[in-house]
């Protein structure tokens, strides 16, 4: 994909000045934007929640793992069946690596505007 179809794929999901309304009459910014340092911080304790609630993801999945492995001899009397136990293991692992992945992307794209002291749209 060239850099002009991608540029213009962008603009239609984000929106600039040739998908906003009213846009054409702002002017850009001359100035840089001014980052505060409680800005590096807060993006920081973004990243550090999105990790903190995967890797409960991931602990509750192995935990359904082991505990259904440890009494796999009979499955009378459980509540939950053994293949319900596997296939929510096998939705939740891979739920808590793509919470990561958004949280690093995210991460590292606040953080590479903030660089450039640039506003980047959809960061609040």
């Amino acid at each position: 994909m060239g850099d002009q179809a991608r540029a213009q794929v962008f603009d239609s999901l984000f929106g600039t000045r040739y998908h906003t309304p009213g846009a054409e009459l702002q002017l850009p910014r001359k100035v840089p934007m001014r980052v505060e340092p409680k800005s590096y911080f807060a993006n920081e304790r973004t990243f550090l929640s999105w990790c903190s609630m995967a890797t409960t993801m991931g602990g509750v999945s192995s935990a359904m793992v082991g505990l259904s492995v440890s009494g796999a001899g009979s499955s009378e009397g459980r509540l939950i069946s053994r293949k319900t136990v596997d296939l929510v293991s096998a939705v939740y692992v891979p739920v808590a690596i793509l919470m990561v992945c958004y949280a690093l992307f995210t991460y590292e794209w606040r953080s590479k505007f903030m660089q450039k002291k640039q506003a980047s749209r959809g960061a609040s």
